[in-house]
């Protein structure tokens, strides 16, 4: 497939985020766009070309992956999500195209069927996103102070959290996962601690407990 020489570009966004830059600013910003929209996440050294040299705000747009590359988060899902779409359509003419050449009356049920899947992303955009949500260190890092999660132990749940996503074919994209990891965080991990329920305490922090009582004890 070729490569898509467009994307979406919301005005109105895009205003009010860049609202306080310069004019040189912007035309740096909107190169690093570009940029990345034709070649993927960039290097250090490509942000420094195009800015001449380090800008704390137009920096401020982009986010590091796993290997330190630079991206824009709200490019990277535009993109995702129109080849998605596009992919989407694609599909849903070969299946009109199948549908047409079978009907008969008695399978309509059958075709709701079939146009409620093809709403669902491909198993190749599904890896997309994927790769996508592992990559969204910005958010994750939200997570960690939200949920005071190590770095370690957020990667552990995002990896187990795709994975049970993998098993019920339960394929979003990376927005709706976000929101859907959130509420899988606080049914899921929320209340446990290493290993066992918070409203469990363990024989350590029932020591903690009648040590603190007694020192209130004395000191009353």
């Amino acid at each position: 497939m070729a490569k898509d020489p467009a994307f979406l570009f919301y005005t109105g966004d895009f205003s009010t985020g860049t609202q306080f830059f310069t004019d040189e600013q912007v035309g740096k910003y909107v190169r690093l766009l570009m940029a990345q929209h034709q070649l993927g996440h960039l290097e250090e050294k490509h942000m420094i070309l195009i800015c001449k040299t380090y800008d704390k705000d137009v920096f401020s747009k982009f986010t590091k992956d796993s290997k330190g590359l630079y991206y824009n988060e709200r490019l990277e899902n535009e993109v995702v999500k129109r080849k998605n779409y596009s992919l989407s359509r694609s599909e849903n003419r070969k299946k009109k195209n199948d549908i047409s050449e079978t009907y008969v009356p008695h399978m309509e049920n059958k075709n709701k069927d079939i146009l409620l899947n093809t709403l669902t992303i491909s198993n190749a955009a599904w890896e997309t996103e994927k790769k996508l949500f592992l990559n969204a260190e910005e958010w994750q890092m939200k997570q960690c102070t939200e949920f005071k999660l190590s770095r370690d132990r957020m990667i552990e749940y995002v990896n187990e959290f795709l994975k049970e996503q993998d098993n019920k074919e339960d394929y979003k994209d990376v927005k709706e996962l976000k929101k859907h990891w959130y509420g899988w965080y606080k049914r899921n991990k929320l209340n446990k601690s290493n290993g066992f329920q918070q409203t469990e305490l363990s024989d350590y922090q029932k020591k903690l407990l009648a040590d603190r009582e007694m020192f209130k004890n004395k000191t009353a």
